[in-house]
């Protein structure tokens, strides 16, 4: 393993001059690549041992034993903060505004009906047992695609470990659809008369 601190040095007015503050550079035992931190600090042994900590850290990642900082981080943030992250960058990737909006709503509706704050409050028997298993086969289809989808961009950033939803079936919507009620004699005259009158009119 590599570890050690240093401070820049660059030529101004033909001196060498050291950065006020450490950066500290490492290699894990095992790796290739040599990370180069800033320390921010002007004191060496502070600095040495802010180096030491990081190392640590890295290895305990490495090893399993505790999550990246960052899905470590994401755990303590409110759903709905991911969410507008999520919603920001469909804007960028040129996502329509209704299908935005969608999501959006969806997501929010899960989360206040089930009560999810957090990834950790986000499970299948949480979602099964919702009120949502009221709603049409098609329509909870759609809101477990809205989760999913947030769920998974949340994995492919590194925020989130995996997808907590990502073992639950869609429901069956074949032979599900909601049947059409014949129309009332006033609707089928209604109906008739708009039809009559889109004929005179070409």
């Amino acid at each position: 393993m590599i570890s050690h601190v240093y401070k820049r040095k660059r030529k101004k007015n033909c001196k060498t001059v050291a950065s006020r503050t450490y950066r500290g550079r490492y290699r894990l035992t095992g790796d290739f690549l040599i990370d180069d931190v800033p320390l921010n600090t002007p004191d060496k042994q502070v600095a040495e041992q802010k180096l030491r900590e990081i190392i640590k850290e890295k290895e305990q990642e490495k090893a399993g034993i505790i999550a990246p900082r960052l899905q470590r981080q994401s755990a303590d943030k409110h759903l709905d903060s991911h969410l507008t992250d999520y919603l920001n960058d469909l804007t960028i990737q040129g996502r329509s505004t209704v299908y935005i909006k969608q999501i959006a709503s969806r997501n929010r509706r899960l989360f206040n009906e089930c009560d999810w704050r957090q990834f950790k409050d986000v499970t299948p028997d949480s979602f099964i047992s919702s009120d949502q298993r009221e709603l049409a086969p098609k329509t909870l289809n759609d809101y477990l695609n809205a989760i999913s989808a947030l769920l998974n961009w949340c994995v492919k950033s590194g925020r989130a470990a995996n997808n907590s939803l990502h073992g639950v079936a869609k429901v069956e919507t074949r032979g599900k659809q909601q049947k059409r009620r014949a129309f009332t004699d006033e609707e089928l005259a209604r109906l008739v008369e708009f039809a009559q009158s889109d004929v005179c009119s070409t």
